[in-house]
């Protein structure tokens, strides 16, 4: 017995190594905003929006322009794609479901990317302050960029249906309404056990992908706060997602583990 405890791995140990580094990178993070703090920035976030937001208006356009020629290219080669896949043969059948489903992740993945842009960036031209004592010539520009920002999310609500309507074409047996609020259980419903073990491989790669990143996001909002005095609410709202997603899954383990004792 003492044998195989002692080949045990020191698991506290190493838990102790890992604090220690840790530390030590933060350490070093909190010496270099110290010294941006002394030689950087002055007056935080509002420094950097007023760089931003005399752009504002061209960089969401050329977002704008981007993203449609993106969208339409892969909307295009997914199209394509799922053409030939009526006439294919078993081999070539399962190489083109790989480029439908790499087509439509890409496609998917501009539009998410630009949704994110376009929030960044209009976020950066206004706040209570600044929209107070603009002149009347600056908040025509800041209404014509809200007026592009809502048309580039009317385009990115239009392709993503577009996408929707173009694998039901291909796949009959596809189900679900976007306009619906069971539109996800209705598409999952519809998807056989291959699709559904894919779903559900990816959906934990991506819990376990966000786990790591709202660790880093929670250390960051805290130490960026200090630099660009973007207060305490970037903090909670990283720590309420972080909440949001652990009970979320933990829930879901004990509900599943219920339903199996049929409780």
């Amino acid at each position: 017995m003492k044998e195989k405890q002692g080949n045990k791995p020191n698991s506290y140990g190493k838990l102790m190594k890992r604090m220690l580094i840790y530390l030590g990178i933060g350490g070093v993070c909190g010496f270099f905003v110290g010294i941006f703090m002394t030689f950087g920035v002055k007056n935080g976030m509002s420094d950097l929006s007023d760089l931003v937001r005399p752009l504002a208006l061209p960089i969401i356009a050329v977002i704008f322009v981007v993203s449609i020629v993106l969208m339409e290219f892969y909307s295009r080669k997914l199209k394509d794609t799922m053409k030939h896949l009526e006439e294919a043969e078993d081999e070539q059948y399962e190489v083109l479901s790989y480029e439908e489903e790499k087509y439509g992740a890409m496609l998917m993945n501009c539009n998410v990317i630009s949704q994110v842009c376009d929030i960044i960036v209009l976020t950066f031209t206004f706040s209570r302050s600044w929209l107070e004592e603009a002149s009347g010539k600056e908040l025509a520009g800041f209404l014509a960029t809200c007026a592009l920002f809502c048309i580039n999310f009317f385009l990115y609500g239009y392709y993503q249906m577009r996408y929707v309507k173009m694998v039901q074409a291909a796949h009959p047996e596809k189900r679900g309404d976007m306009n619906s609020k069971n539109f996800q259980k209705d598409w999952m419903a519809s998807c056989d056990e291959a699709e559904k073990e894919m779903v559900y491989q990816s959906a934990y790669k991506a819990y376990m992908a966000l786990g790591k990143m709202i660790q880093i996001l929670l250390c960051a909002t805290m130490i960026l706060h200090l630099v660009f005095h973007t207060g305490i609410l970037a903090v909670i709202v990283v720590g309420v997602i972080y909440l949001t997603m652990t009970l979320t899954y933990h829930r879901s383990c004990v509900s599943l583990q219920k339903a199996k004792l049929n409780l």
